[in-house]
Order: C-alpha cells, then structure tokens, then sequence
C-alpha cells in the first residue's frame, strides 16, 4: 500500500522541480550580456537565481523525507545525511557570495553552465522510482549541483563569478599531492598526554591548510592556465592574504574562455574547507581529559578519509564505481566521524530533557525594575525617516558591507533614537498577536538570523521584558540553528531580520526547519526592519512586518520623503508607555562575584556535566549583556577615553562587540568604536592610536588569534574559554596579544 505522505511529497517534489526549470528559464537570458549594477536586470538576475537554487534546496529536502518514508526500516549504513552535507554546501557557498547585504557583482558568467545537462540529472532523480535510483547516480546529481551553482567571489570588493569546469588530469594531480602532504601533517599529531603548546600548534598548521584548500586549488589552476600572469605577480600569489587573494585575477584571469577548474578537487577542495570548519565548532564540547581520545579518534578517521580519496580521485575505473566510491568514503568519515560525533553530538544525544532550549537555566538577571517614564510627547514621522538614514554609510556603496546596516545605527545612533525604534518594533509585535489567540505564546521561542538580527531579538526582549529563549540560525559557513546542544522546539513565535529582499535566507531556514521535521508548524512573526522593493520574491508573507520600505535609488538620493514606513502609529504611542527603557537597564546591570560559577551552570552539559557549549550565553538577553559587561569593564579599566578598535573572531564574538558600543552610550563614555574581523594596515584609519581589543568564544589553538592580529599587536585579548596549555604558556600569543581576559580553562576549573 501506498504512503499516503510519499504521494504528496512526490507531488511537492515534481513541483520543486517544474519550479527550478520555469526560474532558471528565466535566469538564462541574463546571462553573458552586460548587467550593470543595480539596473532592473541586475535585481531580476539575483532574483530568478534565488528562486532557482531554492527550488533545489527544496527538492532536496522532499526527495529526503520521500526517501525516508518509503524506508521505514533504513539502516544506519544507508548515506542519506551525506546529501544534506552536499546540498547546504551548494547553497551556503551562494548565500556567502550573492544573497548578503550588498550582493557581490557576478561579472563574469562561465560559458561552462550548461543548464541542459544539471536539468537532466534533475529531471532523472525527480522523475525517477525513489528505489530505483543508485547511489552513485544521486552522487553525480549533486556533484552537478554543486558545479552549476558554484561561484568564486571577492573577499574585499563586491565581485564575483560562475565558475567553469572542465576535467583535467594535471590539476588534479596536484590536489592528490596535496592531499599526500595534509596525510602527513596529520600523521604529526602524536598522542598526547594531554593538550600541550606543541599539539595545538601542529592543530593550528593543519586547519591553516584546510582553511586553504580551495585557494590552493585554485593558484593551481591559474597555474594550469595561465602561468604567464602567475610568473608576473612574482611568485607572491600564494602568499596573499585570503581575503584579497582573487582580486589581482578578476580582470585578466578568470575568463571563461581560458580557465577552468577540475570539478572533483574543486568539489574537494570545498569540502574540505566545510569540514574544518565544523571542526572549528566542535572544541567547545571537547573536554581537556578527552583531547586525547578525540585527536587520535580523529587522526585515524581523517588519515584513512585521506587515503582513501586519493586512491579513488587518482582511480582509472568507470566513472560509476568511483563515485560509488567517493560517497562511502565521504559517508564513512564526514556522516560517521564529523556530523556524529562532532557537530550532532549533544543534539541528538540524550533521550531526556536536559537537551531542550527549556532546560537552559535563566541564572542571570538584570536587576532593573519598571519606571514609568513620561511618553506624553506627540509622535513625529518624520523622526523615523531621520533614523532610517542613520543606517546608511554613503561611501560604501561598492564595498561589500554593504551600505544600510543595523550595525551603523547602533554604532552612530543616539539613546533616544535606538529606544524609539524598539518601542516600534515592539508595538508591531505586540499588535500582530492580537487578536491570534493561542497560536503565539507570549514567550515562545525566537528565532535570529545571525548577525544582526540576533541583536535586534536582544534589544527587543530587554525593552519588553519577555523571557522568550533565543536561537540563531547560521547560514554560513554551514547551515544549521544553534546552540548545537539543544533540540528545536516545536514551533518559533518571532522570526528577527535586518532586512529582506529576495528571500532567500528565509527560504534557507523554512527548508532547514522542515528537513528537521521537529518544529510542527513554521509560521513565525517575521520582523525585518526593511523590505527591499527592488527584488520581487515569489508569493508573500502574510507573518512578515517591516518598518521601511526603500528601493535602491533610495540609497542613491539619501531623500527620507521616499521612505515608506509601517502604519502602526496609532497604537504606538498607547503601548510603548508600558516598556522598559533599554539603556537605564544596561547602565543598572551589575556583574556579580559569582558569574564565573553561572558561566559554568548555564555551558556545562552531556549526562555527566562533562561537555560544555560556550552558544548557551547566547539564548538570552541577560546572559549574552552580562557577559559583554564584563569584558566591556575590563576594557574601559585600560583603554580610558580612546578609541576602541573591537575585532571579532566569530558571528558571536560579532555580537559581543557591537553590544560594547551599547554600554559606553549607556555611560555617556565618549570613546570611539570601530568594528572589525582584523587588524587593518599600519597606514589605515590611524587604526593604531586605538586601543586594539580581540573578542572570540573561545582560544582552542591560538590560529584565529594570530590571523586576526595580521601580524600586529592586540592591547587586550578576550575570551569566555581559553584552553589549558596558555594557562602557562602564553608567550607564543603574547607576540599577537597583551593582557588576557577570560573566564574559564578547558580543563572546567574555576581557578583564574
């Protein structure tokens, strides 16, 4: 008998398929013609592109839970999660480069793209009986997906381009040789007794590597085609820093009538980036007495993964067989070691309630209680079209920042101004749940997108005073919702934006929700404060709520007039009467003797209180402003009235120092902030007449420390964990930071 689910969800994924070919068909035409920036062309191609790879990301999240319900009794051998890995690395790769808040440039269109020959790979999986596909028939489909989609974008200018794939035996060659020589790094992760100086060190080389592998993949292509420019830049390309280490080739190599890339190393080369990066995620949860067994779990895991790709990268047989291949090795060891054992791991791990985002204890309290405050004054409009242009940097139009950010506002706005934008906020909220009865729970869990809309979720909970637990929904460098060690609820209350335009994160995270097939229902209030009506995304949503409109000449002329803005004006002024005033609880928020002790309850975790994951502070708004108080003191203490240079480490470690700049409004301190992910050149800014802070969760390795420094100087290093082996042995990092500022040790002692 049929599945009744298994015929709708058939059914869903025909449909996601017809809906791929209708907004490729009309994504094609604007290819290889000239698509000036910020013409109707240009917004029309980003757009039909998003609906084009979110058609894919939904088919693959129908085709999975097809799969699934025609296997009730799948065994644990079958790679099913290894797809998912292969799809949120297609997607998550385009979001970094295209659907960002100032979308790179694709100037370049590789005449490689063939729709024809993905669409026929798509067609065959979505037509095809579930059961009857082969394994290395749905390697090849998403392989084919990962070609057509894949992008090389500018780290420090807002270009990119599609790239072209041509198999070449030469270039590949080259990555087996440098696979061969990350095997042999590997191998000098002697066991240790314990973490030492010497093993984080030789940790820190290998994800130096890894971190590099699609950037040594591509200077071996340029070298394939293109020795000539190579040999002009004097041999110094490989050494460039990353993050400009494609601009010199933009112009005069990465044509697609002369340069290509080989499709399996650069597929390779991508996922080997992906998997130290969730290895990135994974010291958190490592304690120091399990170092051992973890690195030499590791070790023989990764060393076999190596081996084994090299053989079947390097194999002559059918083209069938090597797939085959290639995915039970990928299954082996990025299914069974990494998403298990690493990323999964306390998520899925106990049958109990010690996992649920409830279970986080609300141990930190700010101590503010309400005052009336005098709100008799006359609401002005145009006052918010004055804040709309304080999120606004007009020379960076063509940086890829992007030019209206919630971070200017917090950064260059006044008291008042912040706290009449949340009071809006809050009245759109407050007005979108009446009248819905039970659907919304006053504290039901939020959800974020990280960066900033994780800010907002903060800023809209301490104005409130609603206790509603916080996640985070991390696009990049892989797709998941944090904290990794708490199950999804069973439904989100508010969804928080900084701003919408093709919708492609949104569909992201409906897709990734769905896949999960926890939450029972995705049908948040999604707040964004600005609408982009340059883009057209299909549908509507009826749960969206927007403050500004704006399209992209709106940007151009800097006229408020032009500003559209959300009609909840007459209840505005009744409701924000009974709201907290956000900076006189900042300035009333104490940091107690005890919060060392707090720290530790709110991380500690897995069934023997042995693991700890640093992403809990970030499910609340006390915890997450009683932790950057902290550091915030500590700061002020040495830095006095200078400028502050804050460079962060990661997407958290963002959030901490863009809260920082909250306090000192909060204390009238007149010290300047600038906001960084390292430190710039000498010449830049006078950035070296600030006192230079590094902010991160944690220093498991010393690598992101050393990097962001860009062979400078901190003054302050600040961290919630900091490994064992810099307890006594700093000196290593003190050529990168001064004094260091952390709460806890690897080794979950208390002892600072």
């Amino acid at each position: 008998m049929t599945n009744p689910s298994s015929q709708i969800e058939t059914k869903e994924k025909s449909n996601c398929h017809y809906r791929f070919i209708e907004s490729t068909k009309k994504w094609l035409p604007y290819l290889h013609i000239s698509r000036e920036r910020d013409t109707s062309e240009w917004f029309s191609f980003i757009q039909h592109l998003c609906d084009s790879a979110s058609a894919f990301y939904s088919f693959h999240r129908t085709f999975i839970r097809e799969y699934r319900d025609l296997n009730e009794d799948i065994n644990n051998d079958h790679p099913l999660r290894i797809y998912n890995f292969y799809a949120d690395l297609t997607v998550s790769r385009l979001k970094k480069a295209i659907f960002t808040e100032n979308p790179r440039d694709s100037i370049r269109d590789a005449s490689g793209i063939i729709f024809e020959e993905f669409n026929d790979a798509f067609e065959f999986v979505s037509k095809t009986n579930i059961n009857k596909i082969k394994k290395y028939e749905l390697y090849y489909f998403y392989l084919k997906a990962f070609c057509y989609f894949d992008i090389v974008y500018s780290k420090t200018k807002p270009e990119a381009f599609f790239t072209r794939f041509m198999p070449e035996r030469k270039i590949r060659e080259k990555f087996l040789s440098q696979l061969k020589s990350l095997g042999e790094k590997v191998k000098e992760l002697n066991n240790q007794r314990e973490f030492n100086l010497t093993l984080a060190l030789k940790i820190a080389e290998l994800k130096n590597i890894l971190i590099n592998s699609p950037l040594y993949n591509t200077i071996d292509s340029v070298k394939h085609y293109n020795s000539d420019f190579y040999n002009k830049i004097d041999n110094n390309f490989p050494i460039i820093p990353p993050e400009s280490i494609y601009d010199p080739l933009f112009p005069p190599v990465f044509d697609p009538s002369n340069f290509a890339f080989d499709p399996l190393s650069r597929f390779y080369s991508c996922a080997l980036w992906k998997c130290i990066k969730i290895l990135d995620s994974s010291s958190q949860y490592i304690k120091s007495e399990d170092n051992e067994r973890f690195i030499n779990e590791f070790k023989e895991a990764f060393l076999d993964y190596l081996k084994n790709l090299q053989e079947y990268l390097d194999s002559d047989n059918k083209a069938e067989e090597i797939m085959n291949l290639l995915l039970n090795n990928d299954y082996k060891f990025i299914e069974n070691f990494l998403l298990k054992n690493v990323l999964s791991y306390p998520r899925d791990a106990n049958s109990n309630n010690s996992n649920t985002l409830d279970s986080i204890p609300l141990i930190f309290k700010i101590n503010s209680p309400y005052k009336e405050r005098n709100t008799t004054e006359e609401i002005d409009i145009n006052r918010f079209k004055e804040i709309a242009c304080q999120f606004y940097v007009h020379n960076e139009l063509t940086k890829i920042s992007g030019p209206w950010r919630f971070e200017n506002f917090i950064l260059n706005g006044t008291e008042d101004d912040i706290q009449y934008l949340m009071e809006y906020v809050a009245t759109i909220i407050h007005d979108s749940r009446g009248g819905r009865g039970n659907e919304h729970k006053e504290n039901g869990a939020i959800l974020s997108v990280l960066q900033s809309g994780s800010l907002i979720a903060y800023l809209y909970n301490l104005i409130t005073g609603n206790t509603s637990k916080i996640m985070h929904f991390k696009p990049t460098p892989y797709i998941t919702i944090t904290p990794y060690s708490v199950k999804l609820p069973e439904s989100f209350a508010l969804l928080f934006d900084e701003s919408f335009k093709s919708g492609f994160t949104y569909d992201l995270i409906k897709e990734y929700v769905r896949r999960k097939a926890i939450v029972k229902e995705f049908k948040p209030i999604f707040l964004v404060l600005a609408k982009v009506l340059d883009y057209k995304p299909r549908g509507s949503l009826n749960n969206m709520r927007f403050i500004y409109s704006w399209n992209h000449n709106t940007i151009q002329t800097m006229a408020p007039e032009s500003y559209l803005v959300a009609d909840y004006f007459e209840k505005f002024m009744e409701y924000r009467k009974g709201l907290y005033s956000i900076f006189e609880r900042l300035r009333n928020l104490k940091v107690e003797d005890d919060i060392i002790a707090k720290v530790e309850e709110m991380t500690l975790i897995g069934k023997n209180k042995g693991r700890r994951d640093v992403v809990r502070l970030f499910t609340s708004e006390e915890s997450f402003f009683t932790l950057s108080k902290y550091f915030y003191n500590r700061i002020i203490e040495k830095a006095d009235e200078k400028s502050l240079m804050l460079v962060y480490g990661s997407d958290y470690a963002y959030l901490v120092a863009l809260s920082i700049s909250l306090f000192l409004k909060a204390d009238r301190k007149k010290n300047r902030v600038k906001l960084a992910n390292k430190l710039p050149e000498q010449n830049e800014e006078n950035a070296y007449n600030a006192y230079k802070v590094f902010i991160d969760l944690e220093i498991f390795t010393g690598n992101t420390l050393s990097t962001r420094a860009n062979n400078k100087k901190f003054n302050m290093v600040c961290s919630i964990v900091t490994n064992e082996a810099f307890k006594n042995n700093k000196e290593k990092w003190l050529e990168a930071g001064g004094e260091f500022v952390n709460l806890l040790y690897s080794n979950l002692s208390s002892d600072i």
